[in-house]
């Protein structure tokens, strides 16, 4: 029996040859993650870091302009009214990096020290300020307008650029009240008025065809301004996220030049709760949910700025909540297109937080 004992107390040279075994195993096991797992940090580190400079020029903009968020009632009605009187608008933008290059450009007006020529201004905004996860490339859509009227289309033409890495969602763009249409354009539900002959839009309201905004999944609160302080609940709203578009068919990622793009251009976007959206959804046409990789990038998760300037990692599960992505008192109307998944969060009818 003490020799059994005395046995046991060591350990036998197949014993040891085990252990090894499996600790090399384990090893290398370990050793894909330990090798990936600093780069994945590092770049959600710099893509956190990006998003608070965002909204900081965000702030500023607004401190500037009435307490508005930069894009579509703000700095985007200039471009609209420039477009719309037949004003030279290719000649407008280019006098000036801090004028937007489409309606729903959020980036230049907040951004510092931008060139002036659209051409340059592209490309820092696809190239210089990508999430560094981002990873794809877009070319230039070949259905983009006013492309032909300063070079841009040859610029670009055969080239790449990083694919949009950050949007906004399209709800917090606009006025929540709804106005009588006044004029055969097609910026209708919009307050508008003629001076000394020009055509001049003041607000962009809900129903907009310049918004390509359906209200299927939610009404936008009444009285609603895209302001700071119009926004309750900030920490809890989304103003900028990880995503991408447009996705096309064939797999391919191409971007819209247009200066009024009927649809989100490349600086906007549906949220998720829209399941039909190309950048976000599973059932659109073109997209067909391939891109979700793609607006996912960190870990599996979306990185968000908040109006409040924090920027919060949100999972795909709870990407679905309505509450990120409409303003407060908004009515959750889950029509046609909506994630079933929102449905967790609220039910028809419902106003949002």
């Amino acid at each position: 029996m003490q020799r059994s004992a005395s046995r046991r107390s060591g350990i036998t040279l197949v014993e040891t040859l085990v252990l090894l075994l499996v600790g090399s195993v384990a090893t290398g096991a370990l050793v894909p993650s330990f090798g990936t797992h600093p780069r994945t940090l590092s770049q959600q580190a710099e893509a956190t870091n990006q998003l608070r400079q965002f909204m900081q020029g965000w702030k500023g903009y607004a401190a500037r302009n009435d307490g508005m968020f930069p894009g579509l009632n703000s700095s985007g009605l200039a471009l609209i009214n420039r477009e719309v009187n037949d004003e030279d608008p290719v000649g407008w933008v280019n006098a000036d990096g801090s004028r937007p290059m489409q309606h729903l450009d959020w980036f230049s007006p907040s951004t510092d020290n931008l060139p002036a020529e659209r051409i340059r201004r592209w490309r820092v905004f696809f190239d210089d300020f990508a999430d560094p996860a981002m990873g794809r490339s877009a070319i230039l859509w070949r259905g983009s307008g006013n492309a032909d009227e300063d070079g841009l289309r040859d610029a670009f033409d055969g080239k790449t650029v990083t694919a949009t890495s950050w949007l906004a969602p399209h709800a917090f763009s606009y006025y929540g009240d709804r106005f009588p249409r006044m004029s055969a354009m097609d910026f209708s539900g919009s307050e508008e008025r003629f001076v000394n002959g020009r055509l001049i839009y003041t607000k962009i309201g809900m129903g907009s065809v310049v918004a390509w905004y359906s209200d299927n999944q939610a009404t936008i609160a009444p009285g609603y301004a895209p302001r700071f302080a119009s926004l309750a609940n900030a920490s809890n709203k989304v103003a900028l996220t990880t995503g991408t578009r447009y996705f096309t068919r064939d797999g391919v990622i191409d971007w819209d030049s247009t200066l009024t793009p009927s649809s989100s251009g490349a600086f906007n976007s549906a949220p998720p709760v829209s399941d039909t959206d190309n950048a976000f959804g599973r059932g659109h046409p073109e997209s067909q949910g391939r891109q979700l990789k793609l607006a996912y990038r960190h870990s599996g998760n979306l990185l968000t700025a908040r109006f409040d300037g924090s920027v919060v990692s949100v999972s795909r599960e709870q990407s679905f909540d309505p509450t990120l992505w409409y303003p407060t008192g908004s009515v959750f109307n889950a029509g046609q297109g909506t994630a079933v998944e929102s449905l967790a969060f609220y039910k028809p009818g419902q106003t949002i937080n």
